[in-house]
Order: structure tokens, then C-alpha cells, then sequence
């Protein structure tokens, strides 16, 4: 965005904020906040609630008076209505004020919301222009880095020997790695072998524990059933007590209801016998013969009844005596048979009420004894699932372990067949040996132009032989180039004495049928070579590839809470394979298919951009031979390198 632009953008941002400033300055909005009016309205409110709570006790008053006292009253009622009314006018009439005193204040503000808006859209537009500018900067700073990569990689000598350093360090990094890798694992394998019986014991203890727990869990279901029976038992005699109890209750009170059946019965029958005596005498016959059951008063109601002799009426004050202390006893004995049946009747009712509530309370016992019947059932088969599954794992482990012994060995194998010091350094001899063998017979036989050629020729044999020293079964490899070595020595002797008489007389000629048949036992060493380069290879991607799934299996015994990120810190405690503090550039990759994040481990584009020039001169060693070629390869490379970068800037 050019910046006039986001000038006048903000200069008018700038305008419309000052103009909303200035209204919002003239609103005085900290007045209008004030709570002065507030407690004013809040005053006047509670007063004519006040006020109408008078005029409504006035009302009710004056609704009770009679139609003189209302007609005396009116005028005094119909007052305090219109002061209610005057207060109620003056009320509205504030609240009116204010409401217009406010709407005048307010009703030509301009509202900030739109501008606020956009002014976050501007503020929000400003921060990611000034973020583009930040990348265009790191950009700009990038690109100077690349100009200035790509003037230092025009120096093709300083390159190559950086290049060849390069890569010999990564074989050394890649052995030392390989050889570390194996004893790590090898370690980590004798490491598991110790930690196995104490897992196994663990496990064992484990499983006896949960036995134990399962016992345990057995005897104690076997005691709740023991006491879920007695219980039973106890409940059916509980029962059994209070059928009888209640059968004794009914009796009882069957009885109690037939004596005073009986009693009821004997009073009719005398009140009958003594019907024809005055109403006094009948009453205190019927008192005596209610409370007194005995023969002897019986005897002399019935005499009374026979002889009606009025000079006999002499003892009525002693009979009615005697019947007013019966009849008392009377009411005695049948208030206590009442309380007695109530009580009987009560105890019987808390009888029913307990037994409603043992059932219930039973009922509940059982069901939380089936409920927890039901869980030690789960947990039973939760435990018993457990071991099965512990069962399951300890196979795993066992298949794991065997998997890691066959593991072990193929990486004792592949380590068997890595070079050694030894070997390596009698190789480089064997080769500059030959290399300088060559130099020194093309210099002394040759001419300007076939001493360059010659140069050419040395160049591609150190590029050569550095990638036979790159390979991964050097073992076979150094044997082989031993005996091809021999072979082309014998093959040199040969060719000098097979030449013809005349040829020998020439020593360009000698030279140059030296210098073929040299090439030509050049690309055959490349033809043979090249299986064993791509077998390198694959070699090396297989071994990370396997180190990385053994990473992978070893952090599955940690219950996955291992991540291949973290280099499986630890598993069960003890320390697996550790993370290397250099990177060699042989290690497995996860990034982009650029190849240019130095930031996630990815090889940087740099070295991406030698390897691939170094791989390039070394595949065309038997194609770009001529210096046409070898312009052209140029060519290629810059074409390459350009195209690289433009994929880094996309």
C-alpha cells in the first residue's frame, strides 16, 4: 500500500475522531451521571407512595361511614385526592423535564459505533500491512543471504572441497551413528532381558493379590449370605411372634366385648324385673344390678320384686347407697375397660407400624444385598477380564521381545559388514597411490590439451572412489576392489605386452592405449559398483526405517504415552535410546517437500543444493566426460539452483 494513501486514510479517521470528541465534550456526560436527579425521582416516588397509601386508608374509612358521615366527610376525602393528584402532576411533570432536558443533550450526538468500526477495520488492516512489511524484510534479508550463497557457490574448487568434506564427514557420521545405534540397542536389549524377570515377578504378585482379592471378595459374599439368612429367619419369627400376639389381642378383646355383651344384657333384664316399682327404686335396682353380678343382690332385687310390702321400703336408703357406690365402681371398671381397649387398640396400630416398617427396612436390605451382589458380579468379571487382558499383554511382551532379539541380530549383521578404520585408510592409499601413478605418466607424456583430459580424468576418480568409501557393505566392497585392483594391474602388464612390436616404440601411443584401457576398467568398476551404492542405500533407509519402529514398539511398552518426537525418554523408569545432539543428515525427515526447514531438523536448502551438484557430477562420469559436457552440467546446475530458489521464495 503506498503510504499517501495511508495518510490521507488516517487523516480522515483523525477528523471524524475529533468531531465525535467535541459533540461527546459538549454532552458533559459525567453530569448526566451524577445521581442527584436520581435521589430527587426516588423522593418524590416514596412520598406519593406514601401519599397513596393515605388516600387508600381514607377510602377504606370513608367506605365504612353511614350516608350522614359520608356526606360530611366527602369534601375532606375529595381534597386529600386532588393533593394526591397535585403531587402526582408535579411527578410527571419532573420526570417529563428531565426526560427532555436529557433527550435534548443526547439527541444530537453522533454515534460512535460506526467509526469505531471502521476503525478497527483500520487498525486491523495497518497491523497486517505492517506484518506483510515484516515478511517482506525477512525476505529482503533472505534473498541477500541467497545472492550471497549463490556468489560463493560460483567458485566450483572451494565448493567441491567443501562438498567432499562434507560428505566424508557424513559417512563417519553415519557409521559412528549406525555403530551407536547398535549398542544402544544392544544395551537396551540386555536392559530388557534384566527388567523381564522383575515384570514377570510384578505380574505374578499382580495376579496372586488379585486372587487373594477375589477370595476375599468370595467369603465375603458367602458371610452376606449367611446373614441375608438369618435375618430371614429373624423376620419370619418377628412375624410369627406378632400373628400371635395379635391372635392373643383379639381374643382378648372378643372376651372383653362378650362380658360386656353379658353385662349390657343382665341390665335390660332387671331393669324388665323392676318395672313395676317406682322410678326411683328402678334406677337403683338397675345400678346394683349393673355393678353387682353377685346371687345375693339378685336374691333381694327378686325379693323386693315378690313382696311389695311398702313397710319393707326402709332399707331403700341403704341400697342407695350401696347403688351409688356400685354405679361409681360401675363407671370405674368400664372407663378403664374403654382405656384398655384404646390402649390395646394403639399397641396393636405401633404394632402394624413396626411391622410395615421391618418389611420395608427388609425389603431394602435385600435389594441392596442383590445390588451389591450384582456389583461383586461386575467386579468379578472387571478382575477376571483384567487378568485375561494382563495375560494378553504378557504374550504381547513375549512376542515383543522376540521381535527385538531378531532385531538385535540383524543389526549385529549389518554392523559385521561395516568398514573399519584399517580398511578404509588402505583403500584412500591404493587410490591416491594409482591417482598419482596417472598424473605423473600424463605429464610427462602428454601434451597441453591431453594433460587437461588427464585432470578431468583425476578429478572423477577422487569423486569415484570417495563414493566407494560411502558404501554400506564395504567389506565385500574392499575385497572386490582388491582383487580388481590386482586384476588391473595384471591387466596393465598385460596390455604392455600385448601391444604391438611398433606401438611400443611410440610412448604416445602407449599412453593413450593406457588411458583407454583405464577407462574402460573405470566404468566397469562403475557398472559393478552401482548395485552395491543402491544396496547402501536402501540399507541405510531400512536400518532407520527399523530403528524408528523398534522406537516406535519400545515406546508401546510405556502405554503409549511415548511420542516419536521425544526420542522415547523413558519406558518403566530406565533411560532407551537417547537423542543425538548433532544431526548428521541421515536421520529419517518429516517436513515439506522443499526440503528447506532448518527450524524442524530438514536438511537446509544449502546442503540439499552441494549434495544434489555433488550427485550430479558424480552420476555423470561416463556421460559429461568432454569439457562440452562438463560446460553443460554446468548450465544444468545453475539452471537448478535457480529453480530451487524460486520454489524457497513460493
Amino acid at each position: 500500500m503506498d503510504g499517501n494513501t495511508v495518510l490521507l486514510r488516517w487523516e480522515e479517521q483523525y477528523f471524524s475522531l475529533c468531531e465525535i470528541t467535541s459533540k461527546w465534550r459538549k454532552v458533559h456526560l459525567s453530569s448526566l451521571q451524577g445521581n442527584a436527579p436520581y435521589d430527587r425521582i426516588l423522593s418524590q416516588h416514596e412520598n406519593l407512595k406514601a401519599y397513596r397509601e393515605k388516600v387508600r386508608n381514607l377510602t377504606k374509612v370513608f367506605s365504612q361511614l353511614n350516608n350522614e358521615e359520608k356526606l360530611n366527610g366527602f369534601v375532606a376525602l375529595l381534597k386529600e385526592y386532588q393533593s394526591y393528584i397535585d403531587k402526582l402532576t408535579s411527578y410527571l411533570k419532573n420526570t417529563e423535564r428531565s426526560y427532555i432536558e436529557f433527550f435534548n443533550r443526547v439527541k444530537d450526538i453522533t454515534d460512535p459505533y460506526p467509526f469505531m468500526e471502521k476503525f478497527c477495520g483500520e487498525m486491523e488492516r495497518m497491523l497486517k500491512d505492517v506484518e506483510r512489511m515484516h515478511a517482506y524484510k525477512a525476505l529482503e534479508k533472505e534473498v541477500h543471504l541467497l545472492q550471497t550463497e549463490m556468489v560463493g557457490l560460483r567458485g566450483q574448487e572451494v565448493t567441491k572441497g567443501s562438498l567432499r568434506r562434507q560428505f566424508a564427514e557424513f559417512e563417519r557420521n553415519a557409521i559412528r551413528h549406525a555403530e551407536q545405534s547398535g549398542k544402544d540397542v544392544t544395551a537396551e536389549y540386555q536392559t530388557l532381558l534384566s527388567q523381564s524377570p522383575q515384570w514377570k515377578y510384578e505380574l505374578q504378585k499382580e495376579v496372586q493379590s488379585i486372587q487373594y482379592e477375589i477370595r476375599k471378595r468370595d467369603k465375603t459374599i458367602k458371610d452376606l449370605k449367611n446373614h441375608v439368612m438369618e435375618l430371614c429367619t429373624s423376620v419370619e419369627e418377628v412375624e410369627a411372634q406378632q400373628g400371635r400376639d395379635m391372635a392373643r389381642f383379639t381374643m382378648e378383646l372378643e372376651a372383653s366385648q362378650s362380658n360386656l355383651l353379658k353385662k349390657e344384657a343382665e341390665l335390660q333384664r332387671l331393669l324388665v324385673c323392676r318395672d313395676h316399682d317406682s322410678h326411683a327404686n328402678c334406677t337403683e335396682c338397675v345400678s346394683i344390678a349393673a355393678l353387682d353380678a353377685s346371687s345375693q343382690v339378685f336374691v333381694d332385687c327378686k325379693g323386693v320384686n315378690a313382696n311389695s310390702n311398702p313397710n319393707e321400703g326402709k332399707k331403700i336408703p341403704f341400697f342407695q347407697k350401696d347403688a351409688e357406690h356400685d354405679a361409681a365402681m360401675w363407671e370405674e371398671e368400664k372407663l378403664e375397660m374403654k382405656q384398655q381397649e384404646e390402649a390395646l387398640r394403639k399397641e396393636l396400630f405401633e404394632l402394624r407400624l413396626k411391622y410395615d416398617e421391618l418389611c420395608t427396612v427388609n425389603d431394602n436390605q435385600r435389594r441392596q444385598k442383590e445390588e451389591s451382589l450384582q456389583l461383586k458380579m461386575v467386579r468379578t468379571g472387571e478382575l477376571q477380564h483384567r487378568i485375561a487382558s494382563i495375560n494378553v499383554y504378557v504374550d504381547q511382551l513375549k512376542a515383543e521381545k522376540e521381535q527385538l532379539v531378531r532385531a538385535v541380530q540383524s543389526l549385529d549383521r549389518v554392523l559385521s559388514n561395516y568398514p573399519t578404520n584399517s580398511s578404509i585408510s588402505t583403500l584412500n592409499d591404493k587410490a591416491s597411490s594409482q591417482r598419482g601413478e596417472m598424473a605423473s605418466t600424463e605429464v610427462s607424456l602428454t601434451k597441453g590439451g591431453e594433460r587437461k583430459e588427464l585432470e578431468l580424468l583425476e578429478k572423477d576418480g577422487y569423486s569415484f572412489e570417495r563414493l566407494l568409501a560411502s558404501s554400506a557393505m564395504w567389506q565385500g566392497g574392499v575385497n572386490a576392489l582388491d582383487e580388481e585392483n590386482g586384476e588391473q594391474n595384471n591387466a596393465v602388464s598385460a596390455s604392455q605386452l600385448s601391444l604391438p612390436q611398433e606401438s611400443k616404440k611410440d610412448p604416445f601411443l602407449i599412453v593413450t592405449f593406457q588411458r583407454d584401457k583405464l577407462r574402460e576398467r573405470l566404468l566397469t568398476l562403475n557398472e559393478v559398483i552401482s548395485p552395491q551404492l543402491q544396496s547402501m542405500k536402501s540399507e541405510v533407509v531400512t536400518l532407520f526405517s527399523e530403528n524408528f519402529a523398534l522406537r516406535q514398539r519400545m515406546a508401546g511398552y510405556a502405554g503409549g504415552n511415548a511420542h516419536p518426537g521425544n526420542d522415547c525418554a523413558s519406558i518403566y523408569g530406565f533411560p532407551m535410546l537417547g537423542s543425538m545432539e548433532k544431526d548428521d543428515g541421515l536421520q529419517p525427515k518429516v517436513g515439506i517437500p522443499w526440503l528447506v526447514d532448518p527450524v524442524a531438523g530438514v536438511i537446509p536448502c544449502r546442503t540439499v543444493l552441494n549434495v544434489l551438484d555433488y550427485g550430479a557430477g558424480a552420476f555423470s562420469l561416463h556421460v559429461f566426460s568432454t569439457t562440452f559436457g562438463r560446460r553443460l552440467l554446468f548450465m544444468y546446475m545453475v539452471v537448478l539452483h535457480v529453480y530451487l530458489v524460486y520454489l524457497f521464495f513460493l
